[in-house]
C-alpha cells in the first residue's frame, strides 16, 4: 500500500492525478487536502507518507510555505515531495528546489502526458541516474534565464556556477578565488562581511554589490542565497542567484544628478519653490529658502503637516490661504493662480506673493500644485509709503 498525500485545491486537477495514479498503482491511499492549512492539519494523521504532491498556489497556505514545513520535520525531510503546478516560472521553480522538494513537475495539457509523468513517477526510474537527469533539465532550463545561479560550499571559500547568462566570468568551478576575481577590491570586505554574518546568523543573503564583468567593466548585481541545512542544523552548502542590476543602478546614478542638478537650482533661486499636496494639505517638497527668508526649517514645514498655516501665517490671512489651496483643486492645464499671504518671522511678518499651477493629477483630480513665492515685502512697503505720502493717489 502506498500512503499519497495530495494537496490541490482545483478539483478537476486532482480527479486527474487520482486517476493517474488509479491506472498505475495496483493498491494506494489518497489523503485529499484542498488548501494549504488543512493539508498541515492532516499531515500528522498519514503514518509515513511514501509520496507527497503540493500544488504551488493553494489558499490559506501555498505550496512553498507548506513545502518549508515538510522540510523542518524529522519525520519527513526525506520524503519526496513533488511540486506538481501550472507555473512554469523559473523564480517559482528556483524557490522550491531550494526549499528542498524532490521534483518539480508542471501541469501537462494533456491526461496522456499526465499519465505517462505518474507511470515514470513510481516505475522507480527516479533513482539516483534519474535525479542527476532532472538536476541537468534544471540546469538547462534556468540558462535561458536572465539569473546566475551557483551552488557554494558552507564556508564560502568554493563557489560553482550552475547555470546562467554571461555577466561574470562564467567558470563551473570558482574556487576560493571567486571573491578576489569577480568583485572589486574596495567593495570585497563589505562583501564578505555580509557573508560572515548570514553564516553566523544561519540566515538567508541578500545583498546588492558591484562586480567585475566578463568584459572587465564595473556593473551591479542583486545576488541572494539560501543556506541548505543537514540533519543536525548545520549549514551543508547554499544555493545563490545573481541578478544583473547595472541598468537600474545606472538609472538611479542618472537620477541622482538629476535631482542634484534639480536641487542646486531651486535652493539657490531667490524664492520660494515648494510642492503642496491638496488631498493631504502639506506640503511634500519646500527648498532651503524657506529657512534664510523666515527662520523657518524645512523639517519644521514637513513635520506640521496640514497644521502647518495656523502656526506661521497671520491669524487674517490663515482661511484666505485654506480657501485658495481649496480652489486650486480646480486648476486646469496651463493656469496660474496668484496669492498673497504674509508668514510671521522674528519681529513681525514678511508678505509673499505666491504662483501655482499644476504638479501632478490623479485621474481628473489635480493631487498636487507647484508653487514659486517670492518675497514682496519691500515692494509692499514702497507702495503704502508712496500712498501714504500722495494721499493715496499712487504715482499717478
Amino acid at each position: 500500500m502506498v500512503n499519497i498525500l495530495v494537496a490541490e485545491d482545483d478539483r478537476d486537477h486532482f480527479q486527474l492525478l487520482e486517476e493517474a495514479i488509479d491506472n498505475t498503482l495496483p493498491q494506494y491511499q489518497i489523503t485529499h487536502s484542498r488548501d494549504g492549512k488543512e493539508f498541515l492539519q492532516k499531515i500528522d494523521d498519514v503514518a509515513a507518507p511514501d509520496m507527497i504532491f503540493l500544488d504551488l498556489n493553494l489558499p490559506k497556505k501555498s505550496g512553498l510555505d507548506c513545502l518549508l514545513e515538510i522540510r523542518q520535520r524529522k519525520a519527513l525531510q526525506s520524503t519526496p515531495v513533488i511540486i506538481y503546478s501550472t507555473s512554469s516560472d523559473f523564480e517559482d521553480i528556483d524557490l522550491c528546489y531550494k526549499a528542498g522538494c524532490t521534483l518539480y513537475l508542471v501541469k501537462p495539457p494533456s491526461f496522456k502526458e499526465l499519465l505517462l509523468q505518474i507511470k515514470k513517477l513510481f516505475s522507480h526510474e527516479l533513482t539516483e541516474e534519474a535525479l542527476l537527469k532532472s538536476e541537468e533539465q534544471f540546469r538547462l532550463f534556468i540558462q535561458a534565464s536572465t539569473n546566475k545561479v551557483y551552488k557554494i560550499s558552507s564556508d564560502w571559500k568554493e563557489m560553482y556556477l550552475l547555470a546562467g547568462k554571461e555577466f561574470i566570468t562564467d567558470t563551473d568551478r570558482l574556487s576560493s578565488t571567486w571573491l578576489q576575481k569577480n568583485v572589486p577590491y574596495e567593495d570585497q570586505l563589505q562583501v564578505w562581511e555580509k557573508i560572515q554574518q548570514a553564516r553566523k546568523d544561519k540566515a538567508v543573503l541578500e545583498i546588492e554589490h558591484r562586480v567585475i564583468k566578463e568584459d572587465g567593466s564595473i556593473g551591479w548585481t542583486f545576488f541572494r542565497a539560501v543556506p541548505a541545512f543537514d540533519e543536525a542544523g548545520e549549514i551543508l552548502e547554499w544555493f545563490g542567484a545573481a541578478h544583473d542590476i547595472s541598468d537600474r543602478k545606472m538609472m538611479e546614478e542618472a537620477l541622482k544628478e538629476e535631482h542634484y542638478f534639480l536641487e542646486q537650482v531651486t535652493n539657490n533661486t531667490p524664492h520660494l519653490i515648494y510642492v503642496f499636496d491638496l488631498e493631504e494639505q502639506r506640503f511634500i517638497y519646500i527648498n532651503r529658502r524657506i529657512k534664510e527668508l523666515t527662520g523657518i526649517e524645512q523639517d519644521y514645514v514637513y513635520g506640521m503637516g496640514p497644521h502647518l498655516f495656523k502656526m506661521i501665517l497671520h491669524p487674517d490671512d490663515v482661511p484666505k490661504r485654506v480657501d485658495y489651496f481649496n480652489k486650486l483643486s480646480q486648476l486646469k492645464p496651463g493656469e496660474i493662480r496668484e496669492n498673497e499671504f504674509h508668514v510671521k518671522v522674528e519681529g513681525g511678518y514678511r508678505c509673499f506673493r505666491s504662483k501655482d499651477r499644476i504638479f501632478k493629477m490623479e485621474g481628473r483630480r489635480v493631487k498636487q500644485v507647484i508653487g514659486l513665492a517670492e518675497d514682496v515685502t519691500y515692494e509692499k512697503r514702497l507702495q503704502e509709503k508712496i500712498e501714504e505720502e500722495t494721499g493715496g493717489m499712487g504715482m499717478n
